[in-house]
């Protein structure tokens, strides 16, 4: 009898999918520092929303660089950027790209779709699980 793999558990980021019905996608999101200062949970969680909407389910996400804009975005000086990874149809991208662009509280964003190996990889750099190895070396 052959050995046959373990499928990994439902929901888990290495979670077998059809590329033809789910992209793995990341995505930058800038918003203002100062309004994200005063009210960062709801920036995020309209971009979250944002997504859900759009068909999408979010794998991870976080606070990326808060800092100097290279040059100024709607008069804008300083910025946070917010990285989420999230699965969707690619069909619905184009959803999301226009919803993103209508919203006042984002000032710049992009989509990319990475090789499904970084994906999972940063994946688990943005959401470190509290299973794994903690004598890993983070080189400088």
């Amino acid at each position: 009898m052959p050995a046959t793999a373990e499928a990994p558990a439902p929901g888990t980021s290495e979670e077998a999918h059809d590329p033809a019905v789910e992209g793995l996608y990341e995505g930058m999101f800038v918003f203002d520092s100062a309004d994200y200062a005063t009210d960062g949970e709801e920036y995020v969680a309209r971009v979250l929303e944002l997504i859900g909407k759009a068909g999408g389910s979010v794998d991870a996400d976080r606070m990326w660089v808060d800092g100097r804009l290279a040059y100024p975005i709607r008069n804008k000086r300083k910025g946070v950027h917010h990285i989420v990874l999230f699965r969707m149809p690619p069909k619905n991208i184009k959803d999301l790209d226009r919803a993103c662009r209508l919203e006042d509280r984002i000032l710049r964003h992009m989509v990319i779709r990475p090789p499904e190996e970084i994906y999972h990889a940063t994946v688990d750099v943005v959401n470190p699980s509290d299973e794994g190895d903690d004598d890993v070396e983070v080189p400088e």
